[in-house]
């Protein structure tokens, strides 16, 4: 158990390294949206219709306090969006640019909206440009994707193949979590390259399904996608150390880290960290590795 926890620890510190990278730019060339069509025939559609209580859809985009930027950049996010466009009246929301700056400047906090969109619509890069034409300020994000076209499609085909030959229809949604967390620790070597490089593969649900090895990275973005394809409500919670998930299942919300319940030297599958409280992960762990903080991500304090 302590050489796990030393292993996780390690591995996961390059994470935050990796996942977001911000780069400021007063000009940019802007390009028509990209639709992502995967081959997926169960669900494919990567726009996650669940409500949050720290996100709501602001589809209008219009922004007139901070509240409105993270909902709008959540909405635009969840949407698979490769453009996003703020607009504000300027004359009438002075702090407009100051609050976006607020935003867009905070990491942690894009890091959070972003684990609670599909994997397949996260970022890696995110560049922005600023019109204002008298009081009309216009804010346009330009994304780019984490996952291509083609990674999408090999990773949607390895999973379509289980879950269309082992006829899930007729399976309880804990039966589907179940599946999902035995299938990923079964199916996924813990990557030490990638623990000892801190960089290239590894840190992906390409790298965990495709390739067979990751990070915890890895092993969550793999849980995130295939819940989302038995539409089963579900986020990401990460710190600086680690990543694992949350499932909404009987209507409640609770944690399961398909990392440490892979035991790694072992064939044998654990659920030590499977469908568990916030408090029960809280006495399974009181080291950083499974800090959160709560007023951040509230549904850990609906358990």
């Amino acid at each position: 158990m302590v050489k796990k926890i030393i292993l996780v620890f390690l591995a996961c510190i390059s994470f935050l390294c990796i996942v977001l990278i911000f780069i400021e730019e007063k000009h940019y060339k802007i390009e028509d949206n990209l639709v992502i069509n995967s081959s997926f025939n169960y669900s494919n559609n990567t726009k996650r219709n669940y409500r949050y209580l720290n996100y709501t859809e602001n589809n209008n985009y219009l922004i007139t306090n901070q509240d409105d930027i993270k909902n709008a950049i959540y909405t635009g996010l969840n949407e698979g969006k490769d453009i996003i466009t703020l607009n504000c009246n300027y004359s009438d929301y002075n702090d407009c640019l100051n609050d976006f700056h607020t935003v867009y400047d905070n990491k942690n906090l894009m890091k959070t909206i972003s684990n609670y969109v599909s994997p397949y619509n996260k970022y890696s890069l995110i560049n922005y440009r600023i019109n204002i034409n008298d009081n009309h300020a216009k804010i346009v994000l330009i994304i780019e994707k984490k996952y291509t076209n083609n990674q999408i499609d090999k990773i949607n085909n390895i999973i379509d193949k289980y879950i269309n030959e082992l006829y899930f229809e007729n399976k309880s949604d804990e039966e589907k979590v179940k599946w999902t967390h035995d299938f990923i620790i079964n199916n996924v070597e813990y990557d030490l390259d990638a623990l000892e490089k801190r960089e290239g593969t590894g840190f992906s649900a390409y790298d965990a399904i495709v390739s067979n090895k990751a990070v915890c990275l890895g092993y969550a973005e793999a849980m995130a996608i295939i819940l989302d394809k038995f539409n089963i409500p579900n986020i990401m919670i990460s710190n600086d150390m680690h990543i694992w998930n949350m499932v909404f299942l009987n209507k409640v919300w609770l944690h399961v880290d398909t990392t440490w319940d892979d035991s790694m030297n072992s064939s044998d599958i654990r659920y030590d960290y499977y469908l568990i409280t916030s408090d029960e992960l809280a006495s399974l762990d009181s080291s950083d590795n499974h800090r959160y903080d709560s007023n951040i991500y509230v549904e850990t304090l609906l358990n």
